[in-house]
């Protein structure tokens, strides 16, 4: 009887028939192989091969049976990566909300950044004009013409009047003060304006939102004296005539965008006795900005009540208010 090593392929002869079907090393090259005899010799072996007993039999069915168990488990354990995806999909989701609150809280610290400085740069753009309004006073016992003649002529506005008051008098002495504000050589200036009266929410060029409200209430006062607010459509009023005081009373809006003019022209907002915002636009952020005689920037609500709004830019109705009302 022969067997061969299926590493090497010698032959060698089986002494003992007991060790067929069991795994020998290879007398030649050292490499264990399952002994198993070959073809020619199966008719040799007759009634010599030992019957295997029934624990044999019993522990060849356990060794099939856990090969079995082994070969069922031995496949591809895809738990792991079941886990896996989901926890992937959970953290990319709640990673895409968190960046999304992330990136809106952002958006929303840089607009309201962004209105803040708006805000300041329109405050102390209203406080510099008060100081200029009151210089000006100070030199023609008046405050400057919104710019109509009284022959209802359109001249330069109060704007170009304030210049050498804000450290522009270079810029005023170029212009033609006898021509309308839109004479072709006055007309070369509007794209000089100067930084004050930049508003941070106009972008056209020579464009501002630097007003005055100019107009008349009905009735008189108690002096039978017509009631006026600081500015006519002609002239500006003297301090003496303020007779409201200097803080209670409105001498120039930041009106809303959509109201803005050119710089150099004599445009007023109208009075509005029943609504007087309803002439100033949108603002730009939550309030309008005004300054008061005295100097002071005050805010009003856009839902300010009417009545107490047209109160303070009456500059002597007899009814004085306070700004903390419309705040």
């Amino acid at each position: 009887m022969l067997t061969e090593c299926r590493n090497c392929g010698a032959s060698f002869p089986v002494k003992n028939p007991a060790i067929v079907g069991q795994v020998k090393p290879c007398p030649k090259c050292g490499k264990k192989f399952r002994v198993e005899l070959l073809d020619d010799d199966f008719d040799d072996i007759g009634e010599e091969l030992p019957q295997r007993s029934a624990s044999s039999s019993r522990s060849s069915k356990k060794k099939s049976s856990s090969r079995s168990k082994q070969g069922a488990s031995s496949g591809p354990n895809l738990l792991p990566w079941i886990i896996g995806g989901v926890t992937f999909v959970v953290f990319a989701v709640g990673g895409f909300f968190l960046v999304r609150a992330f990136t809106n809280k952002v958006t929303e610290v840089v607009a309201e950044t962004t209105v803040a400085v708006s805000d300041d740069k329109t405050k102390q753009s209203l406080h510099d004009l008060a100081i200029a309004m009151h210089n000006y006073h100070d030199n023609h016992n008046r405050l400057p013409s919104p710019g109509k003649s009284h022959d209802g002529k359109a001249g330069l506005s109060w704007r170009v009047h304030l210049l050498p008051y804000i450290e522009q008098a270079p810029l005023y002495n170029e212009f033609h003060l006898d021509e309308p504000w839109d004479s072709p050589h006055n007309l070369t200036l509007l794209d000089r304006m100067p930084k004050l009266y930049t508003s941070p929410d106009v972008t056209q060029a020579g464009f501002t939102t630097f007003r005055l409200v100019a107009g008349q209430a009905s009735g008189s006062n108690s002096q039978q004296q017509p009631v006026v607010t600081a500015f006519t459509a002609e002239e500006g009023s003297r301090f003496r005539d303020l007779s409201d005081g200097m803080t209670n009373i409105v001498l120039v809006v930041s009106s809303g965008p959509s109201t803005a003019v050119e710089w150099t022209k004599p445009e007023t907002i109208p009075f509005n006795e029943t609504n007087p915002l309803a002439e100033f636009g949108s603002p730009a952020g939550k309030s309008f900005y005004v300054v008061a005689g005295d100097g002071r920037v005050h805010s009003i609500r856009p839902d300010a009540d009417p009545a107490i709004v047209a109160r303070l830019l009456l500059c002597n109705d007899g009814n004085p208010v306070n700004f903390a009302d419309v705040q």
